[in-house]
């Protein structure tokens, strides 16, 4: 199976922006660290479904949820540059989610590098758990797919901005859990990318949903929903917290 990613054509604004991408978690290439999440469940033709990223160096990272409610975990896989900058294919080993909440904890088995018996070591993003104010502009990296097909997986990625505008602490008409209402334009596979308030760095929220009709009004969850996911690990129910004090994290 070959994977094609192909970036669009920036303008100076965006690349300005992207850079603020390249500031967040160790010094990496954006392929590292934000990355596509692709499903086999139609008749095992690759399609890409959502964006994820890492929050740790062991494999756990962060999406939407309500993206990978009909999805079988033996059918996900994520697309990974790797230090030859070959795109390979990682399958995801657990997804951990909570009611109310659009945010999913994701986790991958321990993988190594082609030819070696090295483990790989993901590239975390720096998480932010403060609000910004309303009306700051935001920027958020996302994939869609280009029509791939059983012989190859085609990937778009690109860089989207918008603005705060209101906070729903119940939800809206479409999801339940914490949200802000925002200009961010948000396609398909875009679902689950990264949103970070610009100056500031860290990834505060990820793109949930928006309104096919409507493309100034879209809405996105804050990642500090991940302290109340529970995660199983070894028949053992622990938090975020837990998993970082015993250093899996």
């Amino acid at each position: 199976m070959n994977a094609d990613i192909t970036y669009k054509p920036v303008d100076a604004m965006q690349q300005r922006l992207t850079q603020i991408f390249f500031q967040w978690g160790e010094k990496t290439l954006v392929d590292q660290t934000i990355f596509p999440i692709i499903s086999y469940n139609d008749k095992k033709n690759p399609k890409v479904i959502a964006t994820g990223f890492f929050i740790s160096k062991k494999g756990f990272f962060i999406t939407a949820k309500h993206i990978l409610r009909n999805e079988d975990l033996e059918n996900l896989f994520i697309l990974y540059k790797d230090r030859e900058h070959e795109v390979i294919q990682i399958q995801v080993a657990n997804i951990f989610t909570k009611e109310k909440s659009d945010i999913a904890i994701g986790f991958l088995p321990s993988s190594k590098w082609a030819g070696s018996n090295e483990d790989i070591i993901f590239s975390p993003i720096k998480l932010s758990f403060e609000s910004p104010k309303k009306g700051s502009q935001i920027i958020s990296v996302g994939y869609t797919d280009r029509g791939s097909d059983k012989d190859n997986i085609k990937v778009k990625r690109d860089v989207y901005q918008g603005f705060l505008a209101e906070y729903f602490e119940g939800g809206t008409g479409k999801l339940d859990g914490k949200m802000w209402w925002t200009s961010l334009p948000i396609y398909g596979a875009n679902s689950g990318g990264p949103v970070c308030a610009v100056p500031n760095i860290g990834v505060f929220a990820i793109s949930s949903t928006s309104y096919d009709c409507m493309e100034d009004l879209s809405f996105i969850s804050p990642v500090s929903d991940i302290f109340d996911i529970p995660i199983k690990i070894k028949n053992k129910i622990l938090s975020i917290k837990d998993i970082a004090s015993e250093q899996f994290i």
